[in-house]
């Protein structure tokens, strides 16, 4: 049978908190010894244990110690401790971790983390224990020993309780404990005859073993307990456990191995709380809760069981403010709000009360709820204490950048507390001190140094204060802006040549501004996002775009045929002057397009971060992937949605292919909720298959939208290769264009034609001029297929994949000399070229930039 499940999941981890020392004996003389084996500590077990020199295990520090010393152990794995040592009421010794839950007692020996024998006067504070078999702790024989803040992690179906305090102990305490998850155990906490005086408060239980149980163990007290999940008995006192106490405790769900095979076996009765006759004399129990909104046995009461506390109550004037509802608490074990029954009801008299809850926190008064306690009348019952529900925000409009970058920066009240804020205060994490004013600002920041940085913002009311953070990466390299695209450049127009309406000549360069044109800033620009279409060609060619005023490099960023309108996308360095040039390499003049998708350069802006695993196909309306299996309408649009393009604010780099086109025309992607913009992303003709490289924000939504401006449907295809984030993400480096892979010149590659459904492996891209060797997540480069036997498409990958994704990068057919951007990730500092054709091809690879790896994220 079972008590019904409390509405709240159960927790496993807790937030590390100061945990105030319970009422035991402080040190007010000694020393302290340190232990401390991590690698660079320059540990020895020879001592002296001082901080420069310190022990390198737990018990050598314990065997050097003596009344009012502090054994220190700094974060680690550690062997269990056996501690016969004894301190006086005015100088304990204290066996404490240096950072709570950081020094992990761990090992898979039927032993105890700790063995407490024979000793006196010992605290023990904020050990994580995790052991594979045996028990977090055994105190034997041993008097005025406190075992506090402990985190333990016993899932090993060990029979044996988790703590037990046996032989002649007395006056133990456990306390502000948290043990779960725990399986199999008889018990949790166990006090066995002998002992007397014992205390176990404010600890949360949870896990599928039994609860606290006293064999026989007079004068204990059990106190603000809370009791997530527990078997057979939440509490139960056996023999003569006479003048004990039982208040202040909350109970959720007891099971029993009938209900549950992670139980250990049946002990009768399975009830919340058990005194048996021989432990009634002197016993008290009140100010618990208990949850019995199903007909269950909540108490037994020497031998008889009762389902209320009412009937308890007036059968044997116990469990007087008892509370028999659903306790309300949270993830965290405390209360979750005003409503909830342990809010400002417990006895702050009750024997083994604490002034703070199992976090630390301390008791406080909710001025939402009448005190029905007593005492103060304030504290809440279990271990966990409701505290103001005061939480703050901070809206950052990006927190990637590449300074100087000024960031917007908005304070608000997410929760509202129990007073109204009356102060504000922001830290932006650089240095350069902090800003308090009386009411929520947005404020604006420049960073002008690389780093990560932690901005802090903490707001006060009459009860305290709530801080939150947020982390802000500034990159040495240059951030992306994504623009909604527009176009920049028309020759058929006069649109950039100041109205000029010329073709480009045979051999002659296009000068395009960048620097301050449209929504791209005056300075600070370091390379453009550009789709460039040629059209209105006379004779085979290429275009080249490169920065105006260097030196035209020897590479290409298209190649196209007579009579051909070809589009690729590019990214190209701006030359000191703003300006990027596009150089046609033909012997007819040309019409050039610039549809402008984005700059990198300074300022607040978005990170890449590339798809490790190589590109995603997102999209493809042939087959019915990520939308209906229709094509889009003529003059239709797609509004399209993913997971992968997350929730807006950022970009995503797709690649894109028409397929199927029975009409000439254009695709336009932009973000979804915009107005469409007087620009492209490709242009088709009725025929082959036809891709670019896209790099468009996402809308507010979380939405793109693809817009065929043909007269004839079309099928799309979609593949994601990298999304730009606000929040982190690596920085563009531009790089004079190389050519790192020809294979009709055996560079990079043997000079020879790739096989059909051949793969040529790139492997040494990281620290072939002019890549660093290492540092970078992803390339930019331009890919061409040429002289190919048959139609096909070439995928791009990183190399540590042993087969390629199912996308492609480009499309071509038979004869054709096809170009498109790739950013591909690195991994194992090198890529793949897939050709998927049944004849061969030579492929060619000119990178241009890379995407360094950020920074990591502040402390």
């Amino acid at each position: 049978m079972r008590l019904r499940r409390i509405t709240a999941s159960a927790a496993m981890l807790i937030t590390a908190a100061s945990i105030t020392p319970v009422a035991h004996a402080t040190t007010t003389t000694g020393t302290t010894i340190y232990v401390n084996n991590a690698p660079s500590a320059n540990c020895s077990n020879s001592g002296p244990g001082t901080s420069t020199s310190p022990f390198c295990t737990i018990q050598e520090g314990v065997d050097a110690a003596t009344a009012g010393t502090t054994v220190l152990v700094e974060p680690g794995a550690y062997a269990p401790v056996t501690v016969s040592k004894t301190g006086t009421a005015d100088a304990p010794i204290t066996i404490s971790a240096a950072v709570k839950y950081q020094a992990e007692i761990s090992t898979a020996a039927e032993q105890p983390a700790f063995s407490v024998s024979g000793a006196a006067y010992i605290n023990l504070d904020g050990f994580y224990v995790s052991v594979i078999s045996g028990q977090a702790a055994v105190i034997d024989n041993s008097s005025h020993v406190t075992l506090d803040g402990f985190q333990d992690y016993l899932q090993n179906a060990d029979p044996s309780p988790v703590v037990e305090i046996t032989g002649t102990s007395s006056y133990a305490v456990v306390s502000r404990s948290r043990f779960g998850p725990v399986e199999g155990h008889n018990a949790v906490v166990q006090i066995d005859a002998g002992s007397s005086h014992d205390t176990i408060t404010t600890d949360v239980i949870d896990g599928f073993s039994g609860g606290i149980v006293v064999n026989g163990a007079p004068d204990t007290a059990i106190t603000s307990n809370t009791f997530g999940t527990v078997c057979n008995q939440a509490i139960a006192l056996h023999g003569a456990s006479t003048g004990s106490s039982i208040e202040n405790n909350v109970i959720g769900m007891v099971e029993a191995a009938d209900s549950n095979s992670q139980c250990p076996a049946i002990v009768s009765p399975v009830t919340g709380i058990e005194v048996d006759g021989t432990a009634t004399s002197g016993t008290t129990a009140d100010y618990n809760v208990l949850d019995t909104t199903i007909n269950a046995d909540s108490y037994t009461w020497a031998g008889t069981t009762y389902t209320s506390a009412t009937d308890l109550n007036q059968a044997t004037g116990q469990a007087a403010h008892d509370i028999n509802a659903d306790p309300q608490f949270t993830a965290d074990y405390k209360p979750n709000g005003d409503s909830s029954p342990l809010v400002d009801s417990a006895d702050a008299n009750a024997p083994g009360e604490l002034t703070t809850d199992y976090t630390g926190a301390a008791r406080v008064d909710d001025p939402n709820v009448a005190n029905t306690g007593t005492g103060v009348g304030y504290y809440d019952r279990g271990a966990g204490e409701y505290q103001d529900p005061l939480a703050v925000a901070v809206h950052l409009d990006s927190q990637t950048g590449s300074a100087p970058a000024t960031f917007t920066a908005t304070e608000s009240v997410a929760t509202a507390g129990w007073s109204p804020v009356t102060s504000w205060t922001i830290d932006f994490g650089d240095g350069t001190g902090k800003r308090t004013t009386t009411s929520p600002l947005t404020l604006l920041h420049t960073y002008t140094k690389f780093g990560a940085f932690t901005v802090t913002v903490t707001g006060t009311d009459s009860y305290g204060t709530a801080s939150t953070t947020a982390p802000v990466s500034m990159l040495s390299s240059s951030v992306y802006h994504p623009l909604s695209p527009s176009r920049i450049l028309d020759t058929r127009h006069g649109i950039g040549t100041s109205g000029v309406i010329a073709p480009v000549p045979a051999g002659g360069a296009q000068p395009v501004a960048i620097e301050g044109v449209g929504s791209i800033p005056a300075t600070g620009v370091t390379a453009v996002a550009v789709n460039i279409t040629v059209t209105n060609t006379k004779t085979g060619g290429y275009i080249t775009g490169y920065a105006d005023g260097e030196a035209r490099p020897g590479t290409s960023n298209l190649d196209f045929s007579a009579g051909q309108t070809v589009p690729n996308m590019a990214i190209v360095p701006v030359g000191a002057d703003g300006k990027i040039e596009l150089y046609n390499g033909s012997g007819g003049t040309v019409d050039l397009i610039a549809d402008v998708a984005g700059y990198y350069g300074q300022g607040s802006g978005t990170g890449i971060e590339p798809f490790g695993a190589g590109a995603v196909r997102i999209l493809d309306t042939r087959k019915g992937t990520g939308t209906a299996k229709a094509p889009i309408p003529a003059n239709g649009t797609l509004s399209f949605g993913s997971d992968y393009l997350g929730t807006g604010g950022g970009a995503v780099v797709l690649n894109v292919t028409v397929v199927n086109q029975k009409s000439t025309g254009y695709l336009t992607v932009y973000p979804d909720g915009t107005s469409r913009p007087v620009a492209s992303n490709l242009d088709f003709n009725p025929g082959p298959a036809i891709a670019n490289q896209v790099v468009v924000p996402v809308g507010a939504d979380g939405k793109i939208d693809f817009y065929n401006g043909s007269g004839a449907a079309t099928d799309v295809i979609a593949d994601i290769v990298a999304s730009f984030s606000t929040v982190g993400g690596g920085g563009y480096v531009p790089l004079p264009p190389t050519r790192l892979l020809d294979t009709r010149k055996g560079i990079g590659a043997p000079a020879a034609a790739v096989a059909p459904m051949g793969t040529v492996n790139l492997k040494t891209v990281g620290g072939v001029s002019p890549l660093p060797a290492s540092g970078f997540s992803a390339i930019a480069a331009n890919v061409t297929v040429t002289q190919p036997t048959g139609s096909g498409y070439i995928t791009v990958y990183p190399n540590y994949l042993s087969t390629a994704p199912t996308a492609s990068t480009l499309d071509f057919s038979a004869g054709q000399t096809v170009a498109n951007l790739a950013v591909s990730s690195i991994q194992d500092t090198g890529v793949k070229l897939l050709n998927g054709s049944g004849g061969s091809s030579q492929l060619i690879l000119d990178v241009f930039g890379y995407y360094d790896n950020g920074v990591p994220w502040s402390n």
